[in-house]
């Protein structure tokens, strides 16, 4: 499943906002998650759940190690 339609169907962004970031996408060359972020659309740790869900990779948070 594509990173946009996973955050879609997680309802971390709708519909909207991802042809927003993709339209931006397409003008800057960034990555969709990048623009995602920094559009304050999403937060990077739920970025990085996403794309662990993604490529099926365990998520682990070193945030308070």
């Amino acid at each position: 499943m594509l990173l946009g339609e996973l955050l879609i169907q997680k309802k971390l962004i709708s519909k909207e906002q991802l042809e927003t970031a993709l339209e931006e996408q397409k003008a800057t060359g960034d990555f969709l998650g990048v623009i995602l972020v920094r559009s304050l659309y999403i937060k990077e740790e739920d970025l990085a759940k996403a794309l662990s869900e993604q490529f099926c990779i365990p998520f682990v948070s070193l945030k308070n190690q």
